[in-house]
């Protein structure tokens, strides 16, 4: 029996077979397509939320300090940290900087205090809005207004008790309408206005990647498996168990981390 319009049914079903692998073909690379393009934008959108480091930068303010009586990141003391950095030839200059309570809540191991503003940053932060996360030994590139830059090390926090005017904590912003704060560190006040500018700059913030040269040079003064005191992370030792304890991501330089 033929079809209406004069092909027999088994030529019409071998017609079809014929044709589907084309089809199925087309079918393929158009889900292939959209498979590649969701995944672009979900990696994208990951990267965003901070499942990776984030392109997205921040508005910020700065200000400067120069007392070291030991930070929050591990007890480090930042002296030795800022010379260590100094020390290395990087197309940035690099200080040490504390970062406000918002930026690191919230905060832990056993010190930790929200009253207060004591404790370390956490590795997983509060999700405020506005505000970029950051824990110890990550590192951020500062970009002011006027469009001098310069590496930040987070090494340790910025109370909001007590630092109101500044550091601001629980998603609100400070004095100036800033929701971010680095304070710089740095031996004499010069070294760091001399590089960012003077008059508290403002300006933007994003996080990078920490050059390897960072992490070499202070995982070596950390020395964290020596018994011997270390400028780095100073909370613990247990002897013959070692490494001396820091703050969480401070693994990076090879000490253990608080919880």
């Amino acid at each position: 029996v033929d079809d209406d319009d004069g092909t027999s049914p088994a030529t019409a079903v071998a017609a079809t077979m014929t044709a589907m692998p084309a089809k199925a073909g087309f079918r393929w690379k158009l889900a292939a397509s959209i498979a590649v393009i969701v995944v672009g934008l979900a990696l994208g959108l990951g990267l965003g939320l901070g499942l990776g480091l984030s392109s997205t930068s921040y508005g910020t303010s700065t200000t400067v300090y120069t007392d070291d009586p030991g930070a929050a990141c591990g007890g480090a003391f930042l002296t030795d940290i800022y010379n260590t950095l100094d020390g290395l030839s990087l197309d940035l200059k690099w200080f040490p900087v504390a970062i406000a309570q918002n930026m690191a809540q919230p905060l832990t191991c056993d010190s930790a205090d929200e009253a207060t503003g004591t404790g370390s940053p956490s590795i997983t932060g509060a999700g405020y809005q506005n505000v970029l996360h950051a824990y110890c030994a990550q590192c951020i590139q500062f970009t002011s207004d006027a469009g001098a830059t310069a590496g930040a090390l987070v090494m340790d926090t910025c109370p909001h008790d007590g630092n109101e005017e500044w550091c601001p904590m629980g998603g609100t912003t400070n004095t100036y309408g800033y929701y971010n704060h680095l304070d710089f560190f740095g031996p004499v006040a010069s070294d760091v206005t001399d590089v960012i500018g003077t008059d508290n700059p403002t300006g933007t913030i994003e996080l990078v990647a920490c050059p390897d040269e960072i992490i070499s040079a202070i995982t070596e003064l950390a020395d964290a498996d020596n018994a011997a005191s270390n400028p780095v992370c100073t909370f613990y030792y247990q002897p013959g168990v070692g490494p001396w304890q820091g703050s969480p991501g401070m693994d990076v330089f090879g000490c253990s981390q608080c919880s």
